[in-house]
């Protein structure tokens, strides 16, 4: 009985072992099917959208999304047979294709198809065109399943004009992305797609139909208004004057005068590791600096609109040194320029100029610090790029503030703006005290429907009464003509602007003197077209004042835009005839008699000539009016700058007086008069 007992017992023991051992299986295998059905069920894939083009302002690409693509093979899927009636064919078309050597591609493929490799890349980055030519070769022509080629496709981010404009344009990444691809990425970006595809086996799938199933959707086209022609030429002088000058970066903006529009922004850094120039940061908008001299326009308008001087107003600039409490400020002159009018000495760029201001804003220095908020210099700019605002404006609440602080921030010190305000605010002097916003982007484009026109955005309708502009822009032309800045006078057409030297360590009497310069200003002076500024830091060559270093650079942008822009270049010419014409009262457009009769003091014999040729002659009888000094006969000089006027009759040893800015009105011989070796001649400018 206990032996029968035993007996059951242990057919009791194996059968549950038994059956727990079935129970473990069939658990095995529902795990095991679930694992493979879940392997090989459909699934969605998300398909990227191509990313928008930005583009200049004519259309070109500046930056574009390019399709390309990686190949891989699945050697394990290609029968021997076809493999090896094809490989040596396949291997010298597809080396000679990605210029490879043949024998090594042979090599490769036959190595991996021995272990049947079924992930193996063959290519990098190949682009469409190549593509095609690709899978058409032998073997490949068979499609994945039997020829083995994977296809994966990515976007690759390309700038068809390489550096230019590339800090603008800017960098799409993960961390800190910058410029146009950053602000517009939205745009840019466009809507990714969905696709259901099915695994078939070995990780290969294919599409299939599904109502769930969507199309990406491109990303919209960026118009800016960069002109090509225009950054290429800025750029390169840019370039020239940093490498020119040993200097350690530099940057320069061209803008639309009524617009504006950047029509050209660069920003270069010398990299002295690699020994050449790069753009890796947007100084235009992200640097904050003291502006120096460039500030002592803000300067000038705000006592006149403050009527705490005029323009005429005499300063003695004394020996060159002036003294507020226990600080010097020496002048640009050393040993002083003497007695100076106010017009002259910002002309000259004297320092002394902070006592002028100190002088009317000492008692009230919020007067001074809130004129030049109305002026639009204290608000961050409404710019299309992503920047850091670290504008700052000294005033009696910071901690910062003294009793040197009004005359220093009457030459631009313990202040801060970058070299676009600057910019902005000079623009608005050249654009009739209107001061518009900066603007990258023309508009946006869906395909090529325009879904977004950028408008003139304006920051301030009149940063000051028509007198005063009326009193300042003759000033900024006389920097050219006999400043600071007559380095880059040219007869060819006006520029006018302002020199700015700024010593960047002035707290450290200890160390060497670091400098950044500046030239701001804008051209045609009549008609202003372009305002542009060039800021070149750390100069370590022979010369470290604005007027040696950065209005140069400014003097070789000008003139090849000048060349490019043949509007500019047609009104110039009519601006030259204009000036070299008597002024008339009254004549029809129509009735040349009229405008003849008007003009009899030149001499024209009226015939049936056209209104063109009568004009053609007239500057001729004018430049044979000039010649009129090698008979010692006093000229017409209206019309002329007082350089042009100064040089003509100091050629003759001529004594010129001269009164006033911008434009001969009168002078003191009459036209067709015997002058002599030292005689005096007054002329009067306005």
């Amino acid at each position: 009985m206990q032996k029968n007992n035993s007996r059951i017992f242990i057919s009791y023991f194996l059968f549950a072992f038994v059956a727990i051992i079935i129970v473990f299986r069939v658990i095995y295998i529902q795990k095991s099917d679930e694992k493979f059905s879940s392997s090989n069920a459909p699934k969605f894939f998300e398909i990227e959208a191509l990313r928008g083009n930005i583009k200049a302002e004519n259309g070109e690409l500046l930056a574009i999304s390019m399709p390309l693509y990686d190949l891989h093979v699945d050697f394990s899927v290609i029968e021997k047979e076809i493999f090896d009636s094809n490989i040596n064919e396949l291997a010298a078309r597809f080396s000679k294709l990605l210029k490879k050597d043949e024998g090594l591609v042979k090599k490769e493929f036959l190595k991996a198809k021995e272990s049947n490799k079924k992930y193996y890349p063959i290519a990098k980055k190949v682009n469409h065109i190549d593509l095609q030519k690709i899978k058409k070769l032998p073997i490949f022509i068979h499609g994945q399943n039997k020829g083995g080629l994977i296809i994966e496709k990515r976007t690759n981010r390309q700038k068809p004009y390489g550096i230019l404009a590339s800090r603008t344009i800017g960098i799409l990444r993960d961390e800190n992305p910058v410029g146009i691809e950053r602000s517009f990425n939205k745009n840019l970006s466009g809507t990714n797609g969905i696709q259901l595809k099915q695994n078939i086996g070995k990780n290969r799938w294919i599409s299939k139909k599904s109502e769930a199933n969507m199309n990406p959707i491109a990303g919209n086209d960026i118009v800016t208004t960069i002109n090509i022609d225009f950054q290429d030429v800025v750029e390169n002088a840019l370039a020239d004057g940093i490498i020119d000058n040993n200097a350690s970066w530099g940057c320069a903006v061209v803008m639309e005068v009524t617009t504006g529009r950047v029509k050209a922004i660069a920003n270069l850094h010398y990299d002295t590791i690699n020994n050449q120039l790069d753009e890796y940061y947007n100084y235009a908008i992200g640097t904050h600096m003291e502006p120096g001299s460039t500030f002592k326009l803000a300067s000038l308008i705000s006592g006149l609109e403050d009527k705490k001087f005029k323009i005429d107003d005499v300063v003695n600039t004394g020996n060159g040194v002036y003294k507020f409490y226990d600080k010097e400020i020496n002048d640009s002159k050393k040993g002083g320029y003497g007695e100076l009018t106010i017009s002259d000495a910002f002309i000259k760029s004297s320092n002394i100029f902070s006592k002028i201001i100190n002088d009317s804003y000492n008692d009230n220095p919020w007067d001074f610090i809130n004129r030049v908020y109305k002026f639009g210099l204290g608000k961050p700019l409404n710019l299309d790029l992503p920047y850091s605002n670290n504008l700052f404006i000294n005033n009696p609440n910071e901690r910062s503030w003294s009793g040197i602080s009004i005359p220093y921030m009457a030459i631009g010190y313990e202040m801060q703006f970058s070299p676009m305000h600057i910019l902005t605010f000079y623009n608005a002097v050249a654009n009739d005290g209107k001061m518009v916003n900066p603007t990258f982007i023309d508009m946006i484009k869906k395909q090529n429907n325009v879904i977004y026109k950028n408008k003139v955005e304006v920051l301030n309708s009149s940063i000051c009464s028509k007198a005063t502009l009326n009193k300042v822009k003759p000033l900024l032309q006389g920097v050219v003509e006999y400043g600071t800045a007559k380095k880059i006078w040219t007869d060819n057409y006006s520029i006018s602007g302002k020199t700015g030297t700024t010593v960047t360590n002035y707290s450290n009497s200890d160390e060497k003197k670091s400098y950044q310069t500046s030239f701001v200003g804008f051209f045609p002076s009549e008609k202003p077209k372009y305002s542009c500024i060039v800021l070149i830091n750390d100069p370590k060559g022979n010369y470290h004042y604005g007027g040696d270093v950065a209005a140069p650079v400014f003097k070789e942008i000008s003139d090849k835009i000048f060349a490019m822009d043949l509007d500019l270049q047609k009104e110039s010419a009519y601006d030259k005839i204009s000036s070299f014409l008597p002024k008339y009262n009254t004549a029809k457009s129509n009735n040349l008699e009229d405008i003849v009769s008007n003009y009899n003091q030149i001499l024209i014999q009226h015939d049936s000539a056209s209104v063109s040729q009568f004009l053609i002659k007239s500057i001729t009888n004018h430049n044979k009016n000039i010649k009129n000094l090698d008979l010692n006969i006093m000229p017409d000089l209206r019309g002329y700058s007082k350089r042009e006027a100064v040089f003509h009759l100091e050629n003759k040893n001529i004594i010129v007086v001269a009164k006033g800015t911008g434009k001969v009105v009168s002078q003191s011989i009459k036209v067709g008069k015997k002058v002599y070796a030292g005689q005096e001649v007054i002329l009067n400018f306005l």
